[in-house]
């Protein structure tokens, strides 16, 4: 039998200096689905790793599939001249990630992140 899995996708505030803004959204975000099982959280949170916003992330406990990678994939954004990653694919624990990758296009201003994730 198939297990569900939810996916949401984001798109977080983008102007650099406006953390306050993010963390409300990653707040609100992690207020309405909780900890649920079997959720992958996906898109331009427009915060590097580090910062407050996505902090709150891994203290809710989710875990940042790309940081599975050794050495992790370096830059997302952007994608003619990656210089910084602000670009994120959370799971719930207990889900399993493999082929991670970033994948080299400028079909976007930001490169793909690409990863087979299973309950």
């Amino acid at each position: 039998m198939l297990e569900s899995i939810d996916v949401i996708a984001t798109h977080f505030h983008h102007v650099e200096e406006d953390t306050l803004v993010r963390q409300s959204q990653a707040s609100r975000l992690l207020e309405y689905i909780g900890l649920a099982e079997n959720t992958i959280i996906m898109g331009d949170f427009n915060a590097v790793p580090g910062a407050e916003e996505i902090q709150m992330f891994t203290s809710a406990g989710f875990i940042d599939v790309v940081s599975l990678v050794e050495p992790p994939p370096a830059y997302t954004f952007r994608s003619d001249a990656p210089y910084q990653r602000i670009d994120y694919i959370w799971m719930s624990p207990g889900m399993e990630a493999d082929h991670i990758t970033i994948y080299p296009s400028t079909a976007s201003d930001h490169l793909a992140i690409f990863a087979v994730i299973e309950p």
